[in-house]
């Protein structure tokens, strides 16, 4: 090889390194700008969702689209945009899916909020119907116990259809029997 082949090739070299606009990232091939790490793009594209693979995290993803979505957080993060900026710029241009939680805060708080709500009304009215069923004494069956003059020697339970008086027969034949 020749001296000028050599410095021809060193010369390449150096002008290749000193002009490093972009790098591969780790994440499968994507360009990603200079001073953005793979990481910076992981962080970001796993808190977004693919429209198309159906809750799939675009970091995870992979479709040629979503592929192209890492590239473009990629680009993002090299123009300075912050986390919070791409997933706003991402559900402006994507839809709001994208997303995985709604950025407005009021529809946060009322998609987070409702099932706290309506848990917490479930919860209460269970509550106060086992509440209403445990103290109720004067059910049907204690009603026919008591009329009929049983409750003193009488613990076990009768059915709510039964006639105090038929109870009354009732009880008396099996005393008699006794």
């Amino acid at each position: 090889m020749k001296k000028t082949h050599v410095y021809l090739i060193l010369l390449l070299s150096i002008l290749l390194m000193a002009f490093p606009a972009y790098s591969t990232a780790q994440l499968g091939g994507e360009e990603i700008p200079e001073g953005v790490s793979g990481d910076d793009v992981y962080r970001v594209s796993s808190e977004l969702y693919c429209d198309v693979c159906a809750g799939v995290p675009i970091s995870s993803c992979p479709s040629v689209t979503c592929k192209a979505w890492r590239e473009e957080i990629a680009t993002l993060l090299g123009d300075g945009y912050s986390d919070d900026e791409i997933k706003e710029y991402f559900s402006v241009r994507y839809g709001g899916e994208v997303t995985g939680v709604p950025l407005e805060s009021a529809d946060r708080n009322l998609a987070l909020g409702l099932p706290l709500v309506i848990t917490l009304i479930i919860g209460v009215v269970i509550v106060f119907q086992v509440w209403r069923l445990s103290n109720q004494t004067q059910s049907r069956a204690y009603q026919a116990a008591q009329s009929a003059g049983l409750m003193a020697d009488y613990d076990r339970p009768v059915p709510n259809n039964v006639d105090p008086i038929y109870l009354k027969r009732f009880m008396e034949m099996i005393e008699t029997n006794e």
